[in-house]
């Protein structure tokens, strides 16, 4: 099993937009790669955006390196797109 790395208390904050597939266990694998990358999730905000869709904007400490972490999360099989926002 694959040791996450520690946390920074003291890092900035990323927030970012992830649109999925609204289905069982998508919330556990994207929390799940965001831990791997060393993140602590400080905010989530859920909303549906149509029958079978969903987004989650989530707020997280501790990534050193965002585009490898966007990139991880757009390889999981249901995750359709993600964005950092303001």
């Amino acid at each position: 099993m694959t040791q996450p790395t520690p946390v920074h208390d003291n890092a900035e904050i990323l927030a970012l937009l992830v649109s999925f597939r609204d289905e069982p266990g998508v919330l556990f694998r994207v929390t799940e790669v965001i831990f791997r990358a060393g993140g602590n999730v400080k905010y989530v905000a859920t909303t549906g955006v149509g029958e079978a869709t969903a987004e989650i904007q989530f707020e997280v400490a501790g990534i050193d390196d965002s585009a490898r972490l966007m990139a991880a999360l757009t390889r999981l099989e249901h995750v359709l797109s993600v964005a950092v926002v303001p």
